[in-house]
């Protein structure tokens, strides 16, 4: 056997390379090693083709083909695993399942159904929380009282107060620890001591005779109603009104004297007074002797939330829910947006100055007005919007000329300010209609004729009160 050996990485080609055998086991293992390497590059490797395309398997294939010792062949190593890229056709027609089950209006549906049902859920343990102040939903049952008596015109101390001087108070003195209420419009209705009659009859048809009622109208319409009614220095006068307060309490007492020929006085010390209690969009002055259509009310014999009363108040119309009040007529007219804020409604008029001084309408101050009056409102029924009744607080008394009539007064007021004058027919209709508001007998009378019999004829009839309405009996003494 020839003691030379064929090196197997030898070119087939190309000179032997030979090694003696005797020689290997003393030779350098580095050496080795980088001769082999040597050869390796030399000669490329001729590796089969692989099933996988995989450069991980390749790379693989071609690290155990150098590292093999003593080879002579190439030996292909076992299959490397699937790339983790690549997924199965099972995940993916799973998921294109889902995609389509999500995009469905069914699974739409059902997403807001559910999450219309947490809002209700929310909604209801709102709405079912204990509180402090008494829910909005039901019927008021506030034992603080509603009438209130403001002193405006004097202070004690002043000087010349016995005299009648007319001294301006600060709201805070007028209000005392009450605060301004907020309403949407307070609605004063100027009675007198000797009214006594009209105010039955208003009790007893369209106007709630007790606290609750009032509160519930309020709560339905957003109109506050009190009697609006001066002093008087007959005691037994004033121990009627007494008893009459404590038993209805829906007056505002007004510290001055009760009088028809300082009606304009009593008019300012009102508006004044109103703005002092309420914080309201509209102050409007009615008479007792007209009909007014404030609407029809119920209590509800269920509890309202928050979310139910803002919607209600949001339509105003008995057409939707019937259990709780019929259109009301004023609340939607003062309710009608408009662009100027400073507004003077009403039904509006002109006519002949009256100088003779044996007619009721006499004008003293005829000479400053001279034969015609200025546009302005009747008297029986008007509203101011919040920022004219403002205007008028701020003046000291003393600043505003009076005239003999109210409503010409008044009107004198609007002509020095920038009022709209807005003219409404409905606040004087002579009969109940589809749009009427106030009704009342223009031009016969100042308001209703005989209004303590008339005022229970119309309430009875339906077209008045919507259906048929009965008396309250109750009062009928």
């Amino acid at each position: 056997m020839s003691p030379w050996v064929k090196s197997p990485w030898a070119e087939s080609t190309g000179p032997s390379v030979g090694l003696n055998a005797a020689s290997l086991p003393t030779q350098n293992k580095k050496e080795k090693a980088r001769s082999s390497k040597r050869d390796l590059t030399q000669r490329p490797l001729q590796l089969p083709r692989l099933r996988s395309a995989s450069p991980t398997h390749a790379a693989a294939t071609r690290a155990a083909a150098v590292a093999g010792e003593g080879r002579t062949e190439y030996q292909q190593s076992p299959a490397m695993p699937s790339s983790p890229k690549v997924f199965s056709s099972a995940t993916t027609s799973r998921r294109a399942a889902l995609r389509r089950l999500l995009s469905t209006p069914a699974f739409s549906a059902a997403c807001l159904l559910f999450g219309l049902a947490g809002f209700l859920a929310a909604a209801l343990s709102i709405s079912w929380s204990p509180a402090s102040d008494a829910p909005r939903g039901r019927c008021p049952d506030s034992s603080r009282p509603l009438s209130v008596s403001v002193a405006w015109d004097r202070l004690p101390g002043d000087a010349g107060a016995g005299a009648g001087a007319a001294v301006d108070l600060p709201a805070s003195h007028a209000t005392g620890s009450r605060g301004r209420h907020k309403v949407m419009a307070f609605v004063g209705i100027f009675t007198g001591f000797g009214s006594v009659g009209r105010r039955r009859a208003l009790r007893r048809t369209w106007l709630p005779a007790d606290r609750q009622g009032l509160l519930r109208l309020e709560e339905a319409t957003g109109l506050a109603f009190r009697f609006v009614i001066g002093k008087s220095n007959d005691k037994s006068k004033m121990a009627a009104l007494e008893i009459e307060v404590q038993e209805y309490d829906d007056f505002v007492l007004l510290d001055l004297e009760e009088e028809y020929s300082k009606l304009p006085y009593k008019t300012l010390a009102y508006f004044k007074a109103a703005y002092a209690l309420y914080d309201s969009d509209f102050y409007v002055k009615a008479d007792d002797d007209i009909y007014l259509r404030p609407g029809a009310y119920q209590c509800p014999t269920y509890p309202l939330t928050d979310f139910d009363l803002d919607i209600i108040s949001f339509l105003m119309t008995g057409t939707v829910i019937t259990d709780i009040y019929s259109a009301d007529r004023l609340s939607l007219l003062l309710a009608k947006e408009r662009s100027h804020t400073q507004t003077y409604i009403g039904c509006m008029k002109k006519g002949p100055v009256f100088t003779d001084p044996k007619l009721k309408w006499y004008e003293p101050q005829s000479f400053l007005l001279g034969s015609e009056y200025f546009l302005h409102a009747y008297g029986p029924i008007y509203a101011l919007s919040a920022d004219v009744v403002a205007s008028l607080v701020a003046l000291r008394n003393n600043s505003f000329r009076m005239f003999s009539n109210e409503d010409v007064t008044i009107g004198s007021w609007m002509l020095a300010m920038n009022v709209n004058h807005e003219n409404t027919h409905a606040l004087c209709s002579p009969d109940c209609t589809e749009s009427s508001i106030a009704v009342w007998d223009i031009p016969k009378c100042s308001g209703l004729c005989h209004p303590e019999v008339k005022m229970l004829e119309l309430h009875r009839r339906k077209e008045c009160t919507g259906g048929p309405s009965a008396v309250s009996e109750s009062d009928d003494r």
